[in-house]
């Protein structure tokens, strides 16, 4: 299994990366959006955990563009956003994610625990191909 880590933040990254590798995924860590994309074009993720706001992507895309970017390539990956607070998005705000293919949002920095929860419950679905007109997203916030 092969995970994508994409933050602007070197220390988290490093640190969602360990705790990935932990449960198993092969780790590539990306500093901004576009060098996920462009990686995205030669290997298949089956996991991409992305900062909302992620510097550098390409067309001032944020991370849940970057997201979708590389969901449109790669139908069965699957896609959690991180934000940069305690608490949890809109439900208008998580239906448009949910919408664009985002299946889970955790907030920063993330909670080993937390993040083991939703990789169990997404690997659960994943034989599952996702349904994007019909989407449930998993937010994950506090303790």
């Amino acid at each position: 299994m092969l995970a994508f880590v994409v933050d602007a933040d070197s220390d988290h990254r490093v640190m969602v990366g360990i705790s990935l590798a932990f449960l198993g995924y092969e780790v590539f860590q990306f500093a901004d959006g576009a060098e996920a994309v462009a990686a995205a074009q030669s290997v298949i993720p089956s996991l991409v955990i992305a900062e909302v706001l992620t510097p550098g992507s390409p067309l001032g895309q944020d991370g849940i563009d970057v997201l979708a970017a590389i969901q449109h390539c790669h139908r069965r990956c699957r896609l959690i956003a991180m934000l940069q607070t305690p608490e949890a998005p809109s439900g208008t705000l998580r239906a448009a994610w949910a919408h664009r293919g985002v299946d889970a949002a955790l907030a920063k920095p993330v909670d080993q625990s937390a993040l083991s929860s939703v990789i169990l419950k997404l690997r659960e679905e994943a034989a599952r191909p996702r349904e994007i007109d019909a989407p449930t997203l998993v937010p994950v916030f506090g303790k």
